[in-house]
């Protein structure tokens, strides 16, 4: 299968409305996690046709940027905006000969991966960060009601997680302060969108006394959202490590 043309140049407005329409979510997610400066090393593993990058460049400020992904596809049309993108068969292979970053961003990548593949990643960007360098993840929550049908509904879906397993991924390679959160995106912005929040409060409601009920003190605290975000940091070394 081609992932670009069968799957997500389907499913995507890739036009440059539809491209900017992406980032209002993109700023609620993920502004609070950017460094300072502009010119700080930001790479985003499993870039895809680029919109995070777009965003980062054209909303955010940001100069020195960086993607790669397997697909040639979505290479090409990231390529294609003027993103400086790569394009490698082993992305884990060629994230361990860069430069250290100050961020990585791994955005709907894991979910696709082999176990072993998934360790090796977070390996790799733990070894290209800096210095308490960030690491910023997002992947599908199998706590959410429709994660089944968000598990199924793209073929090359390997797994979900819990906010559990993913922590544990990431202190088992030697990350720490991590968080690990909704990615809800709570903003009415038309009358649609404000009767969709409403039957989304009802529901959510529902679903969280039923996690309550299985699961005691523990489902006040279980993420419900479609997707999860974590962010994480390389420790610094010491000089007694």
């Amino acid at each position: 299968m081609d992932y670009y043309r069968d799957y997500f140049s389907r499913l995507n407005d890739l036009s440059p409305a539809g491209r900017r329409k992406t980032w209002f979510d993109l700023e609620r997610q993920y502004r609070h996690y950017l460094p300072t400066h502009q010119d700080s090393r930001i790479l985003d593993f499993g870039c895809g046709a680029g919109r995070m990058l777009e965003w980062l460049r054209d909303a955010c400020g940001y100069t020195c940027l960086g993607g790669v992904d397997v697909s040639p596809g979505q290479v090409a049309f990231a390529r294609s905006i003027g993103l400086d993108v790569a394009e490698s068969p082993d992305p884990v292979a060629w994230l361990r000969a860069q430069p250290p970053y100050d961020i990585i961003f791994i955005i709907d990548v894991l979910e696709h991966l082999p176990e072993e593949t998934v360790a090796a990643t977070l390996q790799a960007a733990h070894v290209s960060l800096k210095q308490n360098g960030s690491l910023v993840i997002r992947v599908p929550n199998a706590s959410a009601a429709f994660a089944t049908r968000y598990r199924y509904h793209d073929p090359t879906h390997m797994r979900l997680y819990t906010e559990l397993s993913l922590r544990t991924h990431l202190i088992a390679t030697g990350y720490d302060e991590i968080r690990v959160l909704g990615d809800d995106v709570w903003a009415v912005r038309s009358v649609s969108g404000a009767v969709r929040l409403a039957m989304r409060s009802i529901s959510r409601l529902s679903q969280r006394f039923a996690a309550i009920g299985e699961f005691g003190p523990e489902g006040f605290h279980i993420p419900l959202s479609l997707n999860l975000i974590a962010a994480a940091r390389r420790p610094a070394i010491t000089p007694n490590s």
